[in-house]
């Protein structure tokens, strides 16, 4: 910078005037003689010193650096925010417990807290009781991991290894799911091929202890498509006046859920509606 500042004063003031000189010298000192002020003649190209387009900058002794490091350290190029690699969800945490895991995350960073389910979540920290984001935690391939992972990596300073805290034998299918998820993301497939409820269509009827559009959201996030159009499904959640149709399998909506616990679609007979 202060090369540049130095050469930016040199244009505005221009150079010194040269002294008076013999004759036979004139000719040699035009030569030598560095470009004037506007109106004394245009610069000659052919004596413009070389200049390589990129120039790299030496760098002082002990810096540490490259050369290459010091020139892209010049770069005006903005730098990238990193995205989170955490997309967590709480289930059954108290306000303590929830305070805990803020905590946390804002020490640590790289991860995100989510409100509800969708299928960002990669996470879920749960005290144990089996909830709907649990459930879609198994059917997502999520980590299932008690509130102690949380802590002890705030203890750490980093996000420690999940293998150590995760639920598995609480929740059998959701460590399955979970390396389904990674096998099928391994083999560059789709991320949903390993899903439940992948090549379902569902319309969900009257339903209890569920407002029909939660049980629509957690269908969804586990592979299923819902319709609102009942000729369009293949499977009826819950009570409708389109029950007796022998074109849909009729489903209480305890069959969802025991079937996303099982990782497998349990028999709709052992679930009467």
């Amino acid at each position: 910078d202060s090369d540049n500042e130095n050469s930016q004063t040199s244009v505005h003031n221009g150079p010194a005037e040269p002294e008076k000189q013999k004759p036979e010298a004139t000719a040699a000192a035009t030569e030598a003689k560095p470009a004037g002020r506007k109106g004394r003649g245009p610069r000659d190209a052919s004596n413009k010193p070389a200049v390589p387009p990129n120039p790299v900058f030496p760098v002082s002794c002990g810096s540490g650096e490259s050369s290459a490091v010091a020139t892209a350290s010049r770069s005006p190029k903005s730098v990238e925010v990193a995205k989170p690699l955490i997309y967590l969800t709480l289930s059954g945490l108290d306000s303590e417990q929830k305070a805990k895991v803020e905590a946390a995350v804002a020490a640590l960073g790289g991860c995100k807290i989510m409100k509800d389910i969708n299928d960002k979540i990669t996470h879920v920290v749960t005290v144990g009781k089996r909830t709907l984001k649990v459930l879609a935690g198994i059917a997502r391939g999520c980590w299932l991991l008690p509130l102690d992972w949380v802590t002890a990596s705030a203890k750490s300073g980093a996000w420690l290894p999940e293998e150590s805290y995760e639920l598995a034998s609480a929740y059998p299918a959701g460590k399955e799911a979970r390396l389904a998820r990674s096998k099928s993301e391994e083999a560059a497939a789709t991320a949903e091929d390993f899903l439940l409820f992948r090549g379902r269509s569902f319309f969900v009827g009257e339903i209890a202890g569920l407002k029909r559009e939660e049980m629509e959201r957690f269908l969804a996030v586990c592979g299923g498509r819902v319709v609102h159009n009942y000729r369009q499904a293949n499977t009826l959640v819950g009570k409708s006046v389109h029950s007796k149709n022998s074109l849909l399998m009729h489903v209480a909506e305890k069959w969802v859920f025991e079937s996303v616990a099982a990782r497998k679609c349990a028999d709709p007979d052992a679930y009467p509606l």
